[in-house]
């Protein structure tokens, strides 16, 4: 009967040891693969919004000024970073700028636009006339 506890011990010692050994590897085997991170993301976050005003130079001709409403409408080109090309009306906060201002001259102009989505244009400069606008000669 000794003989048979022997035997039984030493198989439950040699048991646990392999049983330690393997708990050892078996939890970093055993992890579940991890899984690859998402790309980096392109759409803009809170955090990037801006802070400040944002300056952008336009280029344009007038069609027409509201003195009342302190605004003008200008046909500007492309704005690169910003918008297309299109006519729309903007907000003139000097009086000065608002009084350099004449149907179909071509200008050149700061547009702030502020990060609550208001937009305003200032430092403007008359760079000349369409070609329209011209008198005709005889």
């Amino acid at each position: 009967m000794n003989s048979i506890r022997k035997a039984i011990n030493g198989r439950s010692v040699a048991g646990l040891c392999i049983a330690a050994i393997l708990a050892c590897f078996l939890p970093s085997s055993c992890k579940k693969a991890q899984e690859p991170a998402a790309p980096p993301t392109t759409e803009p976050t809170q955090s990037d919004a801006p802070t400040g005003p944002q300056k952008y130079s336009l280029k344009g001709t007038v069609l027409a000024v509201d003195p009342t409403s302190k605004s003008a409408n200008i046909d500007s080109e492309a704005i690169p970073g910003f918008m297309d090309a299109m006519a729309m009306n903007y907000n003139v906060h000097s009086d000065a700028d608002l009084a350099k201002l004449k149907p179909k001259e071509k200008i050149t102009a700061d547009l702030i636009v502020t990060p609550n989505g208001g937009a305003y244009i200032e430092n403007v400069n008359v760079v000349g006339a369409t070609a329209d606008a011209k008198p005709k000669t005889p």
